[in-house]
């Protein structure tokens, strides 16, 4: 950049000397000035042209460094979502699917059976709920509490109605063919009975046990972060 700006400069110097040297002699000294600063300002102008032209094959080459970058992004993106699951690991995540639509239903069923019968004789529930307002509600349940909950939040059913559905499966792993972890994003969408709508993701964590190829849960916990409208107060 130093090189560019001496440049410049540089018919400003000239301009000094030839000045000075034309108090003595205001005829050839006076023409050589002029057609030095012509020739210096032509040179000037060009080496503009230039680096005007070299910054943007910079900045083109830069825009098709970050697509390249973006593209094989999303590539790898796209073999880790396409990544083979083992059949075991497939009936597995479609546990994911069965109490998604149970939880859907139980509003309308008005029975937790469905529900429960998803989960192990002994098993842990956590649901953290963040509304946005960043208020936030806890709640913990167990094998005796939780089927309490569900059936206050069927009872309380005209307060909100709520359809969830799969957002993406984040992560599937069984060991040995008998200890299984699934991580998911849901998405729902709720009306309040007033009519106002809340939106949020859960992101959901379930840990469960196959029992001769039929899998029960022993954890379920869930974050829901709420992005639009206040999360009604379902609270027993």
């Amino acid at each position: 950049m130093m090189k560019y700006l001496n440049l410049k400069i540089l018919p400003l110097i000239f301009m000094v000397i030839l000045f000075c040297s034309c108090s003595k002699d205001d005829g050839g000294l006076a023409v050589k000035f002029e057609a030095t600063i012509d020739s210096l300002m032509i040179a000037n102008s060009s080496l503009q042209s230039d680096l005007a032209e070299k910054e943007g094959l910079i900045a083109s080459n830069q825009n098709k460094l970050d697509s390249l970058a973006a593209y094989y992004h999303s590539q790898i993106e796209a073999m880790e979502d396409k990544k083979a699951l083992t059949p075991t690991e497939k009936k597995f995540s479609q546990l994911v699917f069965q109490i998604n639509n149970a939880i859907s239903r139980v509003q309308d069923s008005k029975k937790t059976d469905e529900i429960l019968s998803f989960f192990n004789d002994q098993y842990t529930t956590n649901i953290v709920e963040i509304s946005i307002s960043n208020e936030v509600n806890v709640k913990r349940g167990a094998t005796k509490t939780f089927p309490e909950q569900l059936q206050f939040f069927i009872d309380n059913s005209h307060l909100i109605t709520l359809k969830t559905k799969l957002k993406k499966i984040l992560k599937v792993e069984v060991r040995n063919d008998e200890l299984g972890v699934l991580l998911y994003l849901n998405e729902t969408n709720a009306v309040k009975a007033n009519g106002d709508k809340l939106r949020y993701e859960s992101l959901v964590q379930i840990v469960a046990k196959n029992f001769n190829g039929v899998w029960k849960i022993g954890n379920y916990s869930s974050i829901m972060l709420t992005d639009v409208g206040e999360l009604p107060k379902l609270e027993n």
